[in-house]
């Protein structure tokens, strides 16, 4: 009797921490020209319209939204879907005001919401204790035993990345491509941005910035500063691979990323108008060599550090209820689709 008593207030706890359930659904599994390609649906019966934002362990963290009657989006709510499909709530979307300002992704094995101009109003999750702590977050986005590589963007403005050796402090500068997933693959660096891919074989050959180079920008004349600098000189020591004509206007029917080994080479997930492929670089070409399906990946402006610690996407349908993240797992891609309950 004492037993079931303990179960029962256990129980009790459990939902009281809890504030939803989600259900899970298994879907297919296919393999095409080697990758194996696994979809399953988890549905979130909530009142609130939920978007999946990235996927850490077992666990799901979400965000969500709504539209005023100017059809602007702003975010609500923040909640982590555990392992067993319980749905937390976590007050607060700590510098979430417009899609696509803001990074959320993992570092130090924490959540962390890294603001796009302002490291000061950046924060990382206190899961134990469902709130946000604010926190200082630098710019880096890769990490390797000779350099650390950080990166911005201005926009029309202009844009830089960086490369500081260890060792030296010396960084060296690459100016006009924008913010890049870094993959070190056979002692190169491949640097891959929405709509280019390039390569640095040895980050010295780059044009040498000196000292403090990255920390110069954050100045009064910062956004002129990459304007002129990227019209005034070309970037030698970057090997260009892919590139595809764009404006700085948000373009969506084409976008790559992220990458990843298959078969001891480099594929890249790219989404062009309304399909998803698995595509490989040929001769400045990116060649499809397995379709994944009809959705559409995206990568905000300043979401890119999640494809270096972790490989997580989001995706969207035409069905304005159903989101979804890509997980990829050496040559298995997950397609994670997330449902409204009764949408």
């Amino acid at each position: 009797m004492k037993y079931y008593c303990l179960l029962l207030v256990l129980l009790v706890i459990s939902c009281r921490n809890n504030d939803g359930k989600a259900t899970y659904t298994a879907g297919s599994s296919i393999n095409i020209n080697g990758f194996t390609i696994i979809t399953d649906t988890i549905t979130i019966n909530q009142n609130e319209n939920i978007v999946p934002e990235l996927k850490y362990g077992d666990n799901y963290y979400c965000l969500s939204y709504s539209k005023d009657s100017s059809d602007d989006y702003s975010f609500n709510s923040f909640y982590i879907i555990d392992k067993l499909y319980n749905v937390k709530k976590v007050e607060g979307t700590p510098g979430y005001t417009d899609f696509g300002t803001n990074d959320m992704h993992v570092r130090h094995d924490s959540i962390v919401v890294k603001s796009a101009f302002d490291a000061v109003s950046s924060s990382y999750l206190d899961e134990k204790n469902k709130k946000w702590e604010t926190i200082k977050a630098d710019d880096v986005i890769f990490e390797d035993a000779d350099y650390y590589v950080t990166s911005l963007d201005f926009g029309e403005w202009g844009s830089a990345t960086w490369f500081k050796d260890k060792k030296t402090g010396t960084e060296y500068e690459i100016a006009g491509i924008l913010p890049p997933e870094i993959k070190k693959f056979k002692g190169i660096y491949y640097l891959i941005s929405p709509s280019e891919i390039n390569s640095v074989s040895d980050p010295k050959l780059l044009k040498k910035a000196g000292k403090g180079a990255y920390k110069s920008f954050f100045g009064n004349k910062k956004a002129g500063a990459f304007y002129s600098r990227e019209h005034s000189y070309k970037n030698e020591g970057l090997n260009n691979i892919f590139r595809r004509k764009i404006t700085y206007e948000i373009e969506n029917s084409f976008y790559i990323g992220p990458s990843f080994i298959h078969n001891n080479d480099i594929c890249f997930v790219v989404s062009d108008s309304s399909k998803t492929y698995i595509a490989k670089a040929q001769g400045k070409e990116l060649l499809p060599v397995a379709n994944i399906g009809n959705l559409y990946t995206k990568r905000y402006t300043n979401q890119y550090r999640n494809l270096y610690r972790n490989k997580t996407i989001k995706f969207a349908t035409r069905n304005r209820y159903l989101h979804g993240l890509m997980e990829i797992r050496n040559d298995t891609i997950l397609l994670h689709y997330f449902k409204q309950g009764g949408k």
